[in-house]
């Protein structure tokens, strides 16, 4: 269960990382943002921002997966809990009246 969380948060992680970077990487890259001409030739700019965005995928996989094993082990603890909860109310309250 708690791999099924880590691999989820990787690719929603990824899938984040993949949709929100390109935004900042033309600003950040190009100055698309400010009215400022390309400074860098093509292929260099095209590598840095491919290298970029992998960074920022890895990044965000990383991040996704934390997240998603916390999330998993707290949920795994919480269902521990209250499984034994439910077995020690069940326990006692499932004697018949005396008659």
């Amino acid at each position: 269960m708690v791999l099924t969380f880590a691999v989820v948060g990787t690719l929603l992680g990824i899938f984040g990382a993949t949709f929100i970077y390109p935004s900042y990487l033309s600003s950040e890259l190009c100055g698309f943002g400010g009215g400022e001409a390309l400074a860098a030739p093509c292929k260099e700019t095209v590598e840095r921002a491919t290298s970029l965005l992998i960074h920022a995928q890895l990044n965000g996989g990383g991040a996704g997966a934390v997240l998603g094993i916390a999330g998993g082990v707290a949920l795994s603890i919480w269902r521990r809990r209250r499984a034994k909860k439910a077995s020690a109310a069940g326990s006692t309250s499932s004697a018949p009246p005396p008659a």
